[in-house]
């Protein structure tokens, strides 16, 4: 059985811990009993959050003239870490695959990467390829955890205004454990 609680601050401390030790927190209306299978009366509440970071590769989609996925990645120290992958929209991935032409080449990510053929949700989405450490995009994610987002990232926009070795996985520290020295979150992953 799940904790609960009446207490507005004692939620609040729990929401706090979401996308850390928690993936969120459970609302739910006291005059309704639970029901299975059904969502009615509960609300699922998870903090979301953005962070900037590198795009050290693509997936193209089934035409191969559009992109499918972003990689994503974070420098810790020099290194650039794979942390995950976003979908892009058809009409952004378009626009991207003309921009990024001339940009892709090896080595992409100098850390943690992945093998040659990526599958999603159980389906082979195919070959990536790696591209030069220049272009930075801001992702929402809610859930980060041993050095990579566990649920999906969302897309959210280019950032051409930001250096791609300003994208270090120190944002993202800094924003689920502000309190925590830098030092001792690099020993928590």
């Amino acid at each position: 059985m799940s904790p609960a609680t009446t207490d507005l601050e004692v939620a609040r401390k729990w929401l706090e811990l979401a996308g850390t030790s928690l993936d969120g927190v459970v609302a739910k209306r006291l005059d309704l009993p639970y029901q299975p299978g059904a969502s009615k009366g509960m609300l699922k509440i998870k903090r979301l959050r953005t962070v900037d970071c590198v795009v050290g590769g693509i997936i193209c989609g089934g035409s191969k003239t559009a992109v499918s996925h972003i990689l994503r990645g974070l420098y810790d120290g020099e290194l650039l870490h794979l942390i995950g992958s976003a979908p892009l929209r058809a009409a952004d991935g378009k626009k991207l695959a003309d921009i990024i032409a001339g940009a892709i080449e090896p080595p992409g990510f100098t850390g943690k990467k992945l093998g040659q053929v990526m599958t999603q949700f159980g389906h082979r989405i195919g070959e990536w390829h790696p591209l030069k450490p220049v272009l930075v995009a801001e992702v929402q994610y809610d859930h980060f955890t041993g050095g990579r987002f566990r649920h999906g990232a969302k897309f959210v926009r280019w950032r051409p205004d930001k250096a791609a070795v300003t994208c270090s996985i120190g944002q993202v520290w800094t924003s689920i454990c502000p309190s925590v020295p830098l030092d001792w979150r690099r020993r928590l992953r």
